[in-house]
């Protein structure tokens, strides 16, 4: 850019240090653009450093163009230029009440290119004077490499109407900076806070000659960041790049104009850029950036092609990743200066399109244990925890990858979600609001496409949808089973092992106190009800038992295992429900069917708040068993008893025998050929694991067909394998009607004890059988 035409015959003078030290603590500031605002106070009295050193630049320029008039020469720069940095030192010590200390070379003045030059400008921190501020400062190191000004209009700077520079600069900045932890508790900015934000607080006091600087563009080419924040909690954030570019456009300064009126730098706007950013950091092992630009004055950033692989330490320890790569980040209404001085986010609306975060998960003792971080691990305690404050009005995601990275298991689990939007989401560390009805705002949120998998298991969701003030969650396509088919599944288990697939058209929950799920991790709901339930249990006996006995806990032990607060006044399910087993000498597996289920279950608690040791889970449930008799259950258990206690009791209406050869037929080789069940009725009761009741059978003409044996005097009721092919073999006289003509009708007694080898319906089931073999035998 072509510089004014320069006079001849001025002299010098100086008084000039009024106009001086103004300018230097300007344009530090300015050139500190994005870690600046760890420059200042977090209070209305924070010191804008950078903005203050260009404005040294530029007025040292200016009033050494307007004493000397028309000619500027190496005598006059020489008499004037040790007043100019001694004011400056004073200056910003007085602006920083001693925190910070400025030094700077010598002025040079370019007569060939006609501009003036500043080799070099250094702004560090006094840890001692820093130490006795009511409130400290962050610890700096910034410099300035070779800064000049050029383009001076000469007419208005004699005429006394200011300082207009058309561009002014530096070729390199580095800035080191320490934000330490904030004093003063955690709120959400508003917008009026940052009226005021990153602008001189005190004035500086310009010369009459000079009333105002304006500078049209201030640009730092290459600027190097390493910026680190400390939150309340102690946790730090470091941010650090080397090829920044920062812009000011319009920068002005008036000392007459209301600080509350002045703009973010006092410019009209401040960006920063990046492009094609390729290389790694003593802090990374990886870091790329196709793109990257910042607003300061828009609020707002735009982040393309980001890969970061952090090692431990720094922003892998505060927020918790081992890799990062976002396709594209905008985000628009950022409160930079509540990031900036105390590390909280503010914005107003967040889109991300395509991007992965890798997870770290240790382990300790079993493979398959995680490891603990702390008793408290409720979502309250995780988030406050950050030691920031959140504020995000909408938030729109395309396209994430979550690994979670097993660090000895060797097992990585991969969680994908196709969208999701979240809503008016905030929270801080204020205990007064994490009391509150609303703890993390009135927060809404919708997620499609969500699935995750590990080596063995797979989750889908189709759609998910949580609104926090109403208290409701709607879960719709759920999806929950071993990868691959049976096949597939037999081939990974080596010993005998059940294969269960769970899917739900859909769950509504109602009432859902969700704040207290996040204060307290207790789960309580006044409602849910699931409808499309399909549920099938697949058995193979076809491979041998897992070495050792294998061991399953009661159903109260099995709750207290799970290490949850839970509690449901009401569950209504409705679905279906298939059993399918093979025997080790069947080609294929049986199955039995519970066709029409609908079940309630009431009083589902885990919460000893809520429910007292003798208050029992309710079940209700009635379904068409093999899709023609009508089958009706009934359970009550006190879930927070300290030993396995319950009743039980329910009925089987009329059914055709031959309904049951999908089961018995593919299960043990024989079949029904005829017979026809009137009823069983059975209850029992439950103490320390043994089971008393009794259950009462009627059937007429019975008769099976085993390969080898033809007999209609083969009869069966119940036991669907060996036990009545062992009968059938041995030609035992069998009952085939309950009750026989002229003979009183026969009922069973129940009698089992629960072994750890069995589970809830195999205890139910083995109970009614040993009480009804012995009614075959005549």
């Amino acid at each position: 850019m072509a510089g004014p035409s320069w006079g001849e015959g001025a002299t010098v003078r100086r008084d000039s240090r009024i106009a001086l030290v103004p300018t230097l603590v300007r344009r530090e500031h300015s050139s500190t653009f994005h870690p600046t605002r760890c420059l200042l106070k977090l209070t209305h009295r924070g010191l804008t450093i950078g903005a203050g050193v260009v404005l040294l630049l530029v007025a040292v320029g200016g009033y050494l163009i307007w004493s000397n008039r028309w000619l500027v020469g190496r005598r006059a720069v020489a008499i004037v230029d040790p007043v100019i940095r001694r004011w400056a030192a004073k200056e910003v010590r007085r602006l920083s009440d001693g925190a910070y200390q400025l030094t700077a070379s010598t002025i040079r003045v370019d007569t060939e290119h006609r501009k003036i030059a500043i080799d070099t400008i250094v702004v560090v921190t006094d840890p001692v004077a820093n130490s006795k501020r009511k409130e400290v400062l962050p610890s700096v190191t910034l410099r300035f490499r070779n800064c000049s000004l050029d383009g001076i209009d000469l007419d208005q700077l004699t005429a006394g109407r200011g300082l207009h520079v058309s561009r002014a600069g530096c070729d390199t900045v580095a800035l080191v900076a320490e934000v330490p932890t904030p004093s003063a508790p955690a709120r959400v900015a508003t917008a009026s806070d940052s009226s005021s934000f990153l602008t001189l607080q005190k004035n500086i006091d310009l010369p009459r000659e000079i009333p105002f600087v304006k500078v049209d563009t201030l640009a730092f080419p290459q600027v190097r960041l390493a910026l680190g924040i400390s939150g309340r909690s102690g946790r730090r954030t470091a941010v650090a790049f080397d090829r920044l570019t920062v812009r000011l456009d319009s920068l002005h300064y008036d000392p007459k104009e209301p600080v509350s009126k002045r703009s973010t730098l006092l410019s009209r706007d401040v960006t920063v850029t990046l492009d094609g950013f390729e290389g790694s950091r003593e802090s990374s092992t990886r870091l790329a950036l196709h793109h990257l630009s910042a607003s300061l004055a828009q609020g707002t950033v735009q982040l393309d092609g980001l890969i970061y692989e952090p090692l431990p330490g720094g922003l892998s320890d505060s927020l918790g990743f081992s890799a990062l790569s976002v396709g594209r980040l905008a985000l628009r209404q950022v409160d930079w200066r509540a990031f900036l001085t105390r590390g909280d986010v503010a914005v107003g609306r967040m889109n991300l399109d395509s991007g992965s975060i890798t997870v770290p998960i240790a382990h300790r003792g079993k493979p398959d244990e995680p490891v603990s971080f702390g008793d408290d691990r409720t979502v309250a305690a995780t988030l406050r925890a950050l030691g920031r404050s959140i504020r995000l009005d909408t938030f729109a995601l395309t396209a994430l990858r979550v690994v979670e990275a097993r660090l000895r298991a060797g097992d990585s689990a991969v969680t994908r979600i196709d969208s999701l939007s979240l809503a008016h989401l905030r929270f801080d560390t204020d205990s007064a609001t994490w009391a509150g009805p609303l703890p993390v705002g009135p927060a809404t949120l919708t997620a499609r496409g969500i699935s995750r998998r590990n080596n063995t298991d797979e989750l889908s969701l189709a759609r998910l949808a949580i609104d926090l003030p109403a208290g409701r969650v709607i879960a719709e396509g759920l999806h929950v089973a071993p990868r691959g088919n049976d096949a597939a599944f037999l081939r990974r288990t080596r010993y005998r092992s059940g294969r269960t697939a769970l899917d739900v058209g859909r769950v509504e929950v109602l009432g859902a106190q969700l704040p207290e799920y996040l204060r307290e991790g207790r789960f309580n709901i006044r409602r849910a009800n699931v409808s499309g339930l399909a549920l099938d249990v697949m058995s193979d006996k076809g491979k041998l038992p897992a070495p050792g006995k294998s061991h399953h806990r009661t159903p109260q032990a099995a709750l207290r295992a799970l290490g949850l607060q839970i509690h449901a006044d009401t569950v209504v399910a409705t679905g279906r429900i298939q059993y399918r087993e093979r025997d080790s000498m069947a080609p294929v597996p049986g199955v039995l069917t519970f066709e029409g289920v609908k079940a309630t279950l009431l009083n589902v608690s885990t919460d000893p708040q809520q429910m007292s040791d003798a208050t029992p889970l309710i079940l209700r449930a009635d379904a068409r068993l093999m899709g023609a008799g009508a089958l009706h259950f009934e359970a009550e258990i006190p879930l927070l008893a300290p030993e396995f206690r319950m009743k039980w009791r329910g009925s089987l209406g009329e059914i055709d025998a031959t309904a049951f050869n999908r089961l018995i037929v593919d299960a043990t080789g024989f079949r029904f050929t005829r017979g026809h069940i009137s009823s069983v009725r059975f209850n029992a009761t439950v103490s320390n694991g043994v089971a008393n009741g009794t259950v009462i059978p009627r059937w007429e003409g019975l008769g099976i067909e085993v390969p080898g044996i033809s007999r209609d005097q083969t009869n069966l009721l119940g036991k669907l394998k060996r036990a009545v092919v062992k009968f059938a073999a041995n030609a035992f006289v069998l009952r085939d009607d309950n009750p026989s003509s002229g003979k009183p009708a026969l009922d069973g007694t129940i009698s089992h004890r629960w072994t750890a080898e069995e589970t809830l319906p195999q205890f139910i089931w083995f109970a009614l059988r040993d009480a009804l073999l012995p009614l075959l035998k005549l």
